[in-house]
């Protein structure tokens, strides 16, 4: 086996593809906050739902903290951050 063993090495492809995770993201509102769950692939879109969530016209808080980032989740088209966060401001804003 040749080291380093990283993510492109032969051996560990198999391994590293199976720990992919499609990406999620859940928001409810409890207690008078927005809670968002789940997992995202980049912290860039982590902010932009907070940003987007942290609208004033709903008058509620917003709590990001048990939404994970990981470089092991998938993107998916909905997901991406030119799509995902328009939507939320829009959907809170009205």
């Amino acid at each position: 086996m040749k080291l380093p063993l990283i993510e492109d090495n032969v051996m560990l492809k198999p391994i590293i593809s199976a720990l992919h995770v499609p990406a999620a993201l859940q928001i409810v509102r409890r207690d008078g906050k927005l809670i968002a769950t789940g997992m995202l692939p980049t912290q860039d879109l982590k902010e932009a739902v907070q940003a987007a969530l942290s609208q004033p016209m709903h008058g509620l808080g917003v709590d990001v903290s048990k939404l994970s980032v990981s470089a092991h989740v998938l993107p998916a088209p909905l997901m991406a951050g030119e799509v995902i966060a328009p939507f939320l401001t829009s959907f809170y804003t009205t």
